[in-house]
């Protein structure tokens, strides 16, 4: 198993678990726990990994990815959140504007911290 895959499995069971527990916002901090504990050089991989989220057509998995980059500052995923911005402006997904907010933002929090 590479180790997007496991990152992958790994947001998914701690989303499942929440879900379970009717606590959708401990899936959240588990997950950023988690970012927070890993090696140094697992963390740059795993920054990688979630930059990709951004790209993903799965809305909770972008969500997850803001609230990762945004909370420990992932400076990298500038590029991704660019791209995902691009995206929202032409996106025809009702709920685009409010996601296109929340990206300006954290592009905003990145560019100032």
């Amino acid at each position: 198993m590479t180790f997007d895959q496991w990152l992958e499995r790994k947001r998914q069971q701690l989303s499942d678990d929440a879900v379970a527990k009717k606590d959708s916002q401990a899936a959240l901090h588990e997950l950023l726990t988690l970012f927070e504990q890993l090696p140094s050089e697992e963390r740059l991989e795993a920054d990688q990994v979630v930059a990709t989220w951004l790209e993903s057509s799965d809305e909770g998995k972008r969500f997850d990815a803001e609230f990762i980059i945004e909370e420990p500052t992932i400076r990298s995923a500038v590029p991704a959140l660019r791209r995902l911005a691009q995206s929202l402006t032409v996106s025809a997904d009702p709920f685009a504007s409010d996601e296109l907010a929340k990206v300006t933002r954290i592009l905003h929090v990145l560019s100032i911290g």
